[in-house]
């Protein structure tokens, strides 16, 4: 199958909504928890993304990573080269 840059996802978007789940299980994760963030494609085939995640005691965890970015079929394919994970103290 033939990868490709899809012009349609350029730009920077702002997440609406996190709906993810254990393959295995069916449980879904992360309902409780309150997630903002970006995401940003390049033309140069670059991506970055950054999401703040609210647990409901208020602290917060900021993830973050980088990647080279193409689409396969209807999926798009990211190739982390860095990533953090910031558990801040609040």
């Amino acid at each position: 199958m033939a990868s490709t840059l899809d012009p349609r996802f350029l730009g920077t978007w702002r997440l609406v909504g996190v709906d993810r789940e254990e393959v295995a299980t069916g449980k879904k994760l992360d309902e409780d928890l309150k997630q903002t963030g970006y995401i940003s494609y390049t033309p140069d085939g670059r991506m970055m993304v950054i999401i703040s995640h609210v647990h409901p005691d208020g602290k917060e965890d900021i993830t973050c990573y980088s990647a080279q970015w193409h689409v396969e079929g209807d999926h798009v394919v990211h190739d982390v080269d860095i990533a953090a994970l910031v558990r801040c103290m609040m």
